[in-house]
């Protein structure tokens, strides 16, 4: 699915006006769906930055994922997990596009 995930996001960051944010959000917590696709996306489309969500939902992003760095930022998205939040996994991600 990380490819139909990327392709979805790339559609709609290219429909953000400048200014415009983006509420990357899944039912899962697998990077392969989640911050992979993100850092995939974004290393392409320079014109985008993670912004940090003003309530603490979840725990933060991974920044690190199978001995990969991944961009920094990617620590304001935040991951729900059901041992933790009593809820199935969930994982959110605010973009903004900024030119």
């Amino acid at each position: 699915m990380s490819k139909i995930q990327e392709k979805l996001l790339e559609v709609g960051l290219n429909n953000l006006k400048i200014g415009g944010k983006l509420l990357y959000s899944t039912c899962s917590i697998a990077p392969e769906e989640n911050e992979l696709v993100i850092d995939a996306v974004l290393n392409k489309m320079k014109d985008y930055e993670i912004k940090e969500i003003p309530i603490q939902y979840g725990v933060h992003g991974l920044i690190d994922v199978y001995d990969k760095s991944l961009m920094n930022n990617l620590k304001f998205a935040q991951r729900l997990y059901p041992h933790l939040h009593d809820t199935i996994g969930f994982f959110i991600c605010l973009i903004e596009r900024k030119n």
